[in-house]
């Protein structure tokens, strides 16, 4: 089922990700340095699909 239901995400134009779990720390590995991500919150911001490959 899960299968099934990746593809018919992947056949629309979504892009899976994988998002990191809730911590109370601002960086779960001491080796990676976190960065701010700017766009995010601004109305002009929006999701969209990615384009379909010829």
């Amino acid at each position: 089922m899960l299968a099934r239901l990746r593809h018919d995400f992947d056949q629309a134009g979504f892009l899976e990700v994988e998002t990191p779990l809730l911590s109370g720390d601002v960086c779960v590995d001491e080796h990676i340095e976190p960065f701010v991500v700017s766009g995010l919150g601004d109305e002009n911001c929006s999701c969209r699909p990615r384009p379909s490959s010829p």
